[in-house]
């Protein structure tokens, strides 16, 4: 959102919500790039974004951007700034905090509120005596019960990498059928779904990349936004759903995602946080001088 704001893009829920394409929100579910409208030049943004500025009042200045989606931003300034092949698909938020935790929460259900007490029990075993290899964070035994709070971008990636598809292949394989083909049919369909997503993300967050991580990429995550509209006919696609499929433009232009993502950035504004600022926020830097 805060990117929208600089760049002079209106937000996730508007007509012309993506920054890097012209798709109307109502075709959210369109996951052939190849067919999307094109993005702006510089000079219809530009164009956009003055009669924005130069309108009478706050009230035409809304019309304007709920109609054409653009309004001024002081990067105009720059006269060599592309605003749309310059907008960066950030991927911590569109994935790691976007499409994963939606994946559990909206798809799989993620909730074990009601579980008996004994198979919590078992859950919490089972995480705990789970080997990860030691770069990956952990996750809170009580993962899945609305009591383990919220988890970080990291572990939200441990999950996607490792721990949900080491889970559903084994529930998968220990599982005995119903007798329901269409019940075991849909788990197979669920279980291939988490399968292409946590290859996308491995092809997507690899840290080197080329052509073929992005074509790669692209393959495994449009085969999964195809998956869930068919597995799943009434759930809606989100914003952060075609933001990932941006994601190999963005390999292609800028490299590996760690070059563009937010972890560091993240960083800086939990220090500046964290420093006692009096409720006064700003009024510290005056006190170097």
């Amino acid at each position: 959102m805060a990117s929208k704001k600089v760049t002079g893009n209106c937000g996730h829920g508007s007509k012309f919500f993506c920054s890097r394409c012209r798709l109307p929100r109502i075709s959210i579910h369109n996951l052939q790039p190849a067919t999307w409208p094109r993005p702006l030049t510089r000079t219809e943004h530009e164009a956009f974004a003055n009669a924005w500025k130069a309108s009478p009042s706050k009230n035409s200045q809304a019309k304007h951007l709920k109609l054409y989606g653009i309004r001024w931003s002081a990067l105009l300034l720059l006269s060599y700034w592309q605003p749309a092949a310059w907008t960066i698909t950030e991927a911590v938020h569109v994935i790691l905090l976007g499409l994963i935790p939606r994946h559990c929460r909206d798809l799989l259900g993620l909730n074990m509120k009601d579980l008996p007490t004994e198979e919590e029990a078992v859950e919490e075993v089972g995480i705990r005596d789970t080997k990860r290899p030691s770069w990956q964070a952990g996750l809170p035994l009580n993962f899945g019960c609305p009591e383990h709070g919220k988890l970080k971008a990291d572990q939200w990636r441990t999950v996607m990498e490792f721990d949900l598809p080491v889970s559903l292949i084994q529930l998968k394989a220990t599982r005995k059928s119903s007798g329901n083909v269409q019940e075991d049919e849909h788990l197979q369909k669920v279980v291939d779904a988490t399968l292409d997503l946590a290859m996308a993300i491995a092809w997507g967050l690899s840290r080197r990349t080329s052509a073929h991580h992005a074509e790669r990429y692209q393959f495994y995550m449009q085969r999964y936004l195809t998956s869930i509209i068919l597995v799943f006919p009434n759930y809606k696609l989100k914003p952060n759903h075609h933001y990932a499929l941006h994601i190999p433009d963005i390999l292609l232009a800028f490299g590996p995602l760690h070059g563009t993502w937010a972890f560091s950035m993240e960083r800086i504004i939990g220090r500046l946080q964290s420093l006692n600022s009096n409720s006064k926020i700003g009024a510290w830097i005056w006190t170097f001088y």
